[in-house]
């Protein structure tokens, strides 16, 4: 299994309507996707995403999506700073 992990910060007061976004705005039957979830701290108004995949190449295939799902979130959460995204191994499941 592999994870896409982005994390970003926004203004505080915008991070509810980041968090509405995302609960629309990410597809559920994209091919390969086994998961996610979306963190915050509301009192500094940080952001991360966690996207997890049955493959690499799986998570690969949706990197377009995943950039654009990204950058629309920026636009609704008035982002502070570009994301970062990184991608992992998940090398042990709790």
């Amino acid at each position: 299994m592999f994870a896409r992990v982005s994390t970003t910060q926004v203004a505080p007061g915008r991070v509810d309507a980041v968090i509405s976004y995302f609960q629309d705005a990410i597809p559920t039957t994209l091919e390969g996707m086994k998961g996610g979830f979306v963190l915050v701290d509301r009192s500094r108004g940080k952001v991360m995403t966690i996207s997890l995949w049955e493959t690499k190449d799986a998570m690969k295939a949706a990197a377009q999506i995943a950039n654009e799902i990204r950058a629309k979130a920026a636009e609704t959460g008035a982002s502070e700073m570009p994301w970062q995204v990184d991608a992992y191994e998940v090398a042990v499941q709790l």
